[in-house]
């Protein structure tokens, strides 16, 4: 698992004995740490980044076929840069609006989906 070596890396001492789990994802091998690993990015958008990311590897008729499945879903490719669908993110003035209509908001949805998912092991950290 990526994240698993990207965090022994950066907590070498504290980390070194992950290993993959499940509720959580990772934990010590002496059950005092777990770590539950989440993407904030939603499925649809993931699915457009590999999609995109595929097509300089694939013949002429396939590329043109993916790029048109993309602009489908609200996406523009081209060959240097993809847009993404608006979002609809950001805000004008200095109030500040609810947190849920700025970016944050998939990450919120991805930690409430992963918690409401349930059947966690209780660790101490």
């Amino acid at each position: 698992m990526l994240c698993q070596n990207y965090i022994r890396k950066v907590f070498p001492a504290k980390y070194q004995d992950l290993q993959i789990s499940d509720h959580p994802d990772l934990r010590t091998k002496d059950g005092n740490i777990g770590i539950e690993v989440t993407s904030a990015i939603p499925q649809e958008e993931q699915e457009g980044l590999a999609l995109a990311c595929e097509i300089s590897y694939i013949d002429k008729e396939n590329q043109e076929k993916r790029i048109a499945y993309l602009k489908k879903k609200g996406y523009e490719y081209t060959k240097y840069v993809m847009s993404h669908p608006s979002r609809s993110y950001g805000w004008i003035g200095l109030n500040y609006p609810d947190i849920e209509k700025t970016f944050c908001r998939d990450f919120i949805h991805a930690v409430e989906e992963k918690i409401n998912s349930g059947n966690y092991d209780l660790l101490p950290e």
